[in-house]
């Protein structure tokens, strides 16, 4: 589909689920565009303009370090997220923006196929086909797939494979080690920059203790060789953290003022937020719940968060390696500590993933940037290590009868448990989970066909080398084909049907009233008072500000004044609300609406014509011009509690930029030039060139000054330490 034209981005949902747009294609799609899956919104409302306006900066020899255009202006480099220093966002400096992008999603696969195929080849020392398998499980795994056009979080699982093998290259008793320094440093800090905090995390630990492990076992065996490669790991981790400095410290900065903690609420309450024990079947059978592609889901929360998919054939080969690893040591295989590592961590990360009292605890005592994190991402180990555990099962599988017929048999009881429990309706009393089994027992027949595939091939070739053992090498190239061919074939068909590929023109289309905003709105902001009009974020891709944001980071001091909107009376410290990452506002006739610089509202609904001109319709979406709004910038007096706000002093914003604010004012006296921008300690600023302290008035920017002409400046300057 790419080779076609087409997109591997969400767009079709910007034209099917939001206003204006939907009314814009009303005529040709009264009901929106059709769309493939409603699930991925965010890589079009977050990544991809998050993306392009770093992008966009740097092209101007510009730090990405502000977004002005959400939430009243947002940290932006400081946002995780927005990859700004990813490595191969090089791509960008020699293709169109989408073109680029687009090259960025694709390459995770094909990047991520081939580092896992030259690790478990040059690091494990497996052998071409068992590398193969390994490295086609870990593409088409339930991680890798499902959150493919996010274009962040594979990128971020890519480089995993690359680190451990220069890890393990400095670890070997002979042979250069500067390059695979220069590979791991590179590697560690790209996988940094991709973009996704949490599989970084989660991989960051499973790494470290790989050090530690590889450490540990080199030095019982070579301890007079252990300097050089202390040596070399000490120069690559201590590069790593002055490389990764300028993000880390903006982030801890911004984590530590923003309202992440309070926003998740008690997550210990929440069903969504361990994965279910019954959702583990996905791992072999992706849609035994139904799939969001085709509007069956009945599953728990989030199939994106929930599905852990790897495959009938790789997962009977990974349980084939720990099977094995138990019932057929082998002590003199060289590499049995790393198969015992990985399957001790594929454990791990299921028992962190799912509801227990150890994955508890992390919540209930609120450990570091764990007790925060979604513990279903620990699937991102889950299937990286089971990938490994398929590569070092297929070396043994039909080599070792005993291992492979115990694997099988689990399996075909987990099979044979399933269809039992599908093809028994009187036992379920419930119309609706017999409509859900329907769906179930559809979704089961290609898994099932799968795992009799695999018999199949199995029994052929034990059936054929007991009577010819002369073609004992040819038969087993026979069965890895089948194998690869069977489990290669429901990956694709996995992928295919969740990710969509779409129509350049779905892409940000115009639209009358964006249009008319366009021309008209300058530095003033629009906001909605329904969630169905302009998703937040979506509003960069066109420059309009607004009061509105989507991101798991926003300012506390931000989201109390926009609560205070709703509940004026309330303590937002003391209340259970949370935007839960999305800050919006109904109430257009606050007064603080007319404070933030809100000239538009775009409504499904008539405001009141005292308070809001109606300036023209597109379909259902009405545009106004709130006659009350106060300009961006504008001169008070008073007190905090008594201000008297001035509207005809002569106030002039004369440079808007992202990380630059110059405004003129002639003040008849003394008082509080008030920036409605959202106040941040990394601004600051100059009047007639001496320095000012910036105030943090309710969240907004305001500081004091006397009568007469001025010039302020506003300049962003983050201090690393």
């Amino acid at each position: 589909m790419w080779a076609q034209g087409k997109n591997p981005i969400p767009a079709d949902t910007i034209t099917g689920l939001y206003h204006p747009f939907r009314d814009a294609v009303a005529t040709e799609y009264p009901n929106g565009t059709p769309y493939k899956n409603f699930l991925i919104t965010d890589s079009i409302r977050q990544q991809y303009v998050w993306r392009q306006f770093s992008i966009e900066q740097l092209k101007q020899k510009q730090m990405p370090w502000w977004n002005p255009y959400n939430f009243s202006g947002t940290p932006h480099f400081a946002n995780f997220q927005s990859a700004s220093f990813y490595p191969l966002n090089i791509v960008f400096w020699f293709l169109p923006f989408t073109k680029a992008w687009n090259l960025l999603v694709i390459s995770q696969s094909v990047l991520g196929g081939i580092f896992m195929y030259l690790y478990l080849r040059k690091g494990l020392e497996l052998e071409k086909v068992s590398s193969l398998i390994g490295s086609l499980a870990w593409i088409f795994s339930g991680f890798f797939v499902v959150w493919l056009e996010w274009n962040t979080a594979g990128h971020v699982a890519l480089w995993t494979p690359l680190v451990l093998l220069s890890i393990d290259k400095i670890f070997k008793v002979k042979g250069r080690k500067f390059r695979w320094n220069a590979l791991l440093t590179f590697s560690l800090v790209a996988q940094f920059y991709a973009g996704y905090p949490q599989p970084w995390l989660y991989l960051s630990i499973v790494q470290g203790v790989y050090v530690v492990v590889n450490l540990i076992s080199f030095g019982k065996n070579h301890s007079k060789y252990l300097t050089l490669p202390v040596a070399s790991l000490i120069i690559s981790y201590t590069l790593l953290l002055i490389l990764i400095l300028p993000q880390m410290s903006s982030t801890l900065e911004f984590s530590g003022m923003s309202n992440r903690t309070s926003d998740q609420g008690n997550v210990l309450e929440k069903v969504d937020w361990f994965l279910p024990y019954p959702q583990l079947i996905q791992m072999i059978v992706p849609d035994f719940f139904g799939n969001p592609t085709t509007g069956n889901y009945w599953g728990i929360f989030n199939y994106t968060e929930f599905v852990s998919y790897l495959g009938v054939i790789p997962v009977v080969l990974a349980l084939t390696s720990i099977v094995s690893a138990v019932v057929d040591r082998d002590k003199k295989n060289k590499t049995s500590w790393k198969l015992i590592f990985f399957i001790l961590f594929m454990f791990i990360s299921l028992l962190l993933s799912t509801r227990n009292v150890i994955s508890v605890a992390q919540f209930k005592y609120n450990l570091p940037f764990l007790g925060s994190s979604q513990p279903s991402r620990w699937l991102v180990i889950t299937n990286f290590t089971l990938a490994i555990l398929a590569a070092y099962g297929s070396q043994g599988y039909l080599k070792r009868f005993k291992s492979s017929l115990i694997s099988l048999a689990l399996l075909a009881a987990v099979f044979v448990a399933l269809w039992i429990t599908i093809l028994s309706p009187q036992i379920w009393q419930s119309q609706s989970l017999l409509d859900n089994l329907s769906v179930a027992k559809r979704n089961l027949i290609l898994p099932t066909i799968e795992f009799v595939g695999l018999v199949a091939l199995t029994c052929l070739y034990y059936l054929v080398t007991s009577f010819k053992k002369t073609i004992k090498k040819q038969t087993l190239t026979f069965c890895f084909i089948g194998f690869i061919g069977l489990s290669t074939f429901s990956g694709i068909r996995f992928a295919n049907k969740f990710t969509p590929f779409t129509n350049p023109e779905f892409l940000y289309p115009q639209t009358t009233v964006l249009s008319y905003l366009q021309e008209n709105a300058g530095l003033y902001r629009y906001m909605t008072n329904d969630r169905r009009i302009m998703a937040p974020n979506i509003n960069m891709a066109y420059d309009l500000y607004t009061i509105e944001g989507y991101d798991p980071l926003y300012l506390y001091d931000y989201g109390r004044l926009i609560y205070t909107t709703e509940q004026p009376d309330q303590n937002y410290s003391q209340t259970s609300k949370a935007f839960n990452r999305i800050v919006t506002t109904d109430f257009v006739e606050s007064p603080i609406v007319n404070l933030l610089g809100v000239k538009y509202i775009l409504s499904f609904d008539e405001l009141n014509p005292e308070l809001f001109k109606l300036v023209l319709e597109e379909g259902q979406t009405k545009l106004y011009e709130n006659l009350n709004v106060l300009p961006r910038a504008f001169v008070a007096y008073g007190d905090d509690d008594y201000q008297t706000i001035s509207v005809d002093q002569s106030v002039d914003i004369l440079e808007y930029r992202p990380n630059q604010v110059t405004i003129k004012v002639n003040a008849l006296q003394s008082g509080y030039l008030i920036l409605s921008d959202s106040y941040y300690p990394d601004w600051k600023a100059t009047i007639d060139g001496e320095a000012i302290k910036v105030e943090n008035w309710y969240g907004l920017r305001r500081l004091k000054i006397t009568q007469g002409e001025h010039e302020i400046v506003y300049k962003y300057s983050h201090t690393y330490l």
